[in-house]
């Protein structure tokens, strides 16, 4: 009896090994469909030469692009269709979200813009020029829409587009069957920042505490990370250098700041531009400070706790999709020296507050 359920445990082990094995090795089928009916079968689609107006694919080892009228559709993971705008007479490739009487399109352009289209009495509507006007536009292509939705406001992006047409078709056509509205399209930026920023500093165990303020240059990066229309997720690193001194002596110290931020997009009239706000917390990695007299008698290293956590608080202003300026208040309430072991030649307990201004720009979004 055991040597058969041994048998039979083999057996089950190495066909479920094998069929694992298929799923793990089976790639995805990538194909494209001509005009012609012809299906070319592809082991690659090339991503950053595919958009709307085209897709450029890998054939017979080599590199072949199809414009947008010369393919019905193609397959990469969701398959996108190619639709004609009559009143542009050009075709774009496009994701159908909302199928039905009243079909939602999405496409995005060679530029990375998400771009939207409506199809209404079996014509496609670009809505991309009303953006920002979308329910006067709406209302002029379904003339009741408003009667349906209320004073509730569309904004331009997938998951406010499918729920308005979603409604107004099952309110149309009550046969319509909603399987799902779609979500919003996660966008991932990251760049270079530069600040200008002045901070000031208070200190204990100083003979004189009155220390001018210390003004520079900081340079780092920024990445951003949105997931809904108003909320977003900011992550900021920063390398600062530091000088304050007052008669006797001058603080020199190197930081390296991270901010992960938490904002929220409050004004936005237009894609051009939008203000937004961010708050979170501002660690410090910081490890010596270096106190020297001014007339050189003497100089010390003082080490610090590794780690400091302060606020930072932010106000944005973006500039098309690449272009930020930034003015941050950060207040660190405690920089220390260590509890434990060596602690340099003095005991100090720092308050640094900081007024900075700046760019910053995505080169990836």
């Amino acid at each position: 009896m055991y040597t058969r359920f041994f048998t039979f445990f083999l057996f089950f082990a190495f066909s479920f090994s094998i069929n694992l094995s298929a799923q793990i090795d089976q790639k995805e089928v990538i194909f494209i469909i001509t005009n012609g009916g012809d299906s070319i079968l592809t082991s690659k689609i090339f991503s950053s030469k595919t958009n709307e107006d085209q897709v450029t694919f890998l054939l017979n080892g080599a590199r072949k692009t199809y414009q947008a009228s010369e393919v019905k559709s193609y397959f990469k993971k969701s398959r996108r269709y190619s639709i004609f705008i009559n009143s542009e007479g050009q075709h774009k490739l496009a994701q159908i979200l909302v199928r039905g009487t009243y079909k939602l399109a999405r496409s995005f352009s060679a530029q990375g813009d998400e771009k939207f289209y409506l199809l209404v009495n079996q014509e496609w509507k670009n809505l991309d020029p009303y953006a920002f006007s979308l329910n006067e536009y709406l209302v002029t292509l379904l003339p009741d829409l408003d009667q349906i939705i209320g004073n509730k406001k569309i904004h331009y992006n997938a998951r406010s587009l499918g729920k308005a047409i979603s409604k107004y078709s099952k309110i149309k056509n009550p046969s319509y069957r909603i399987s799902g509205y779609p979500g919003y399209t996660d966008k991932f930026k990251f760049g270079c920042l530069g600040t200008f920023g002045m901070k000031s500093i208070s200190t204990n165990n100083f003979f004189i505490n009155d220390f001018n303020n210390s003004f520079g240059f900081n340079l780092g990066l920024g990445a951003e990370l949105s997931y809904s229309r108003l909320f977003s997720m900011k992550f900021q690193i920063v390398y600062a250098q530091n000088r304050w001194n007052n008669t006797l002596e001058i603080l020199r110290l190197n930081t390296i700041n991270f901010a992960p931020l938490w904002s929220v997009e409050v004004f936005r009239p237009s894609r051009n531009f939008g203000l937004s706000a961010s708050v979170g917390p501002n660690f410090i990695f910081a490890k010596n400070l270096k106190i020297d007299e001014i007339d050189d008698r003497y100089n010390q290293v003082t080490k610090l706790n590794p780690v400091n956590i302060g606020y930072d608080f932010q106000v944005e202003a973006s500039f098309g999709r690449s272009l930020e300026l930034i003015l941050s208040y950060q207040f660190d309430p405690s920089v220390k020296t260590l509890k434990r072991g060596v602690t340099g030649s003095r005991t100090v307990n720092l308050r640094i507050n900081t007024f900075r201004a700046g760019i910053l720009y995505y080169f990836v979004n």
